[in-house]
């Protein structure tokens, strides 16, 4: 059994741990965890509650990506959004979980660090 049984996405979620920032008109930027991504969209863990827009950017720097983001699902502290548009990506999203891939396997040089995030 998978741990997304209603999976629709045609790759399925990369789990990842990266550190974004959520970009908003006329505030402070924000950061958050990137904890899994698609194609289509990602969840974004935050240390507190945010005051979110509806749409916003998202940046990830050591992905160099950069996309227009809308709201889709939300918790207290955490944000299911949609990829409207991507601005800017050096690095297919299918390739992002690699590392984090071999770290939650136990193999690789990140096996030791279970939960380690990159960025």
């Amino acid at each position: 059994m998978t741990p997304y049984p209603n999976e629709r996405r045609q790759f399925g979620r990369r789990h990842t741990c990266l550190h974004g920032w959520v970009l908003r008109e006329g505030l402070p930027r924000l950061a958050c965890v990137v904890r899994n991504v698609s194609e289509g969209g990602a969840l974004l863990e935050f240390e507190v509650p945010p005051n979110m827009p509806y749409w916003f950017m998202l940046r990830i720097d050591c992905k160099g990506f950069e996309a227009r983001c809308e709201t889709r699902r939300q918790g207290l502290t955490w944000m299911g959004v949609q990829f409207v548009k991507v601005a800017r990506i050096e690095q297919p999203i299918a390739e992002w979980s690699a590392l984090v891939d071999d770290a939650w396997r136990g193999t690789g040089a990140l096996a030791a660090p279970k939960r380690r995030c990159y960025g």
